[in-house]
């Protein structure tokens, strides 16, 4: 059982909101609504969002077993399982939150755009899919150790190589640059604003925004020793949470 209690605490009034028993748990790209699942004692997968303009609980794809789900903007790409046992996306949004035309959908994907696009890692390439698309297999130099989630706006992801190189795959034109930028990738913000570990000393980083094409568009005043194991990362860096070894710290500026 990997779930843990899950509550927002409003930081004007420190009033702490108790949601309940999450397994997982993701922020809209605004900001403004929280999804979170629960599992049940059958093992069915539920899912909510908290929204935070009102402090409304909306429970939604209600009927179905979830299997996964991600934000694209502020839609939810939610993968669920049918009473008949057939796999359906959901595509639900405010503020009806229902989808009336599930989709049929292949198999459970990581991460998946409104382009209805995800990516999959090989062992020297990237495989990028699209529902009803051909494939597209995208071949490099080396080992491909990580591809990112899509960017909030779900156009771009950040491809790792061996050796700390990295590229940029952009979703609409299907096609990848290499990122020129020292450091190593931290994270998305806004709906592509792209955010890197840079070094400045040895041991020691510092946040900064960068253009796709890797130049620097400003720095933050957030230090690192080591790079974060989660980055949560505010519109143009006004607030940062990041989860380093056991303990979770908030920056703001």
């Amino acid at each position: 059982d990997f779930s843990t209690e899950l509550f927002v605490r409003d930081l004007d009034s420190d009033e702490k909101i108790i949601l309940g028993e999450a397994y997982d748990y993701h922020w809209s790209a605004s900001g403004n609504h929280l999804a979170y699942m629960e599992i049940t004692g059958e093992g069915t997968g539920q899912l909510f969002i908290f929204l935070l303009d009102n402090y409304e609980l909306v429970q939604v794809a209600e009927g179905y077993d979830v299997m996964d789900y991600n934000w694209t903007g502020d839609t939810l790409m939610i993968q669920v399982v049918d009473g008949q046992g057939a796999l359906k996306l959901l595509r639900v949004q405010s503020p009806e939150w229902d989808d009336p035309e599930p989709l049929a959908w292949p198999e459970i994907t990581p991460d998946v755009n409104e382009q209805l696009q995800w990516l999959a890692k090989g062992t020297e390439s990237v495989t990028l899919w699209q529902h009803n698309e051909p494939v597209r297999v995208i071949e490099l130099e080396s080992e491909v150790l990580s591809v990112s989630q899509w960017s909030p706006n779900g156009r771009y992801a950040i491809i790792r190589l061996t050796g700390e190189v990295y590229y940029l795959l952009d979703g609409n034109t299907e096609t990848i640059s290499e990122v020129p930028t020292p450091g190593m990738f931290a994270g998305w913000a806004g709906n592509s604003q792209l955010y890197w570990y840079h070094p400045v000393w040895d041991g020691l980083f510092v946040l900064v925004r960068i253009s796709h094409n890797g130049d620097v568009h400003s720095y933050h005043p957030y230090a690192f020793t080591a790079p974060a194991y989660h980055l949560s990362i505010a519109s143009e860096a006004q607030r940062v949470i990041a989860v380093m070894e056991e303990d979770v710290h908030m920056f703001t500026r």
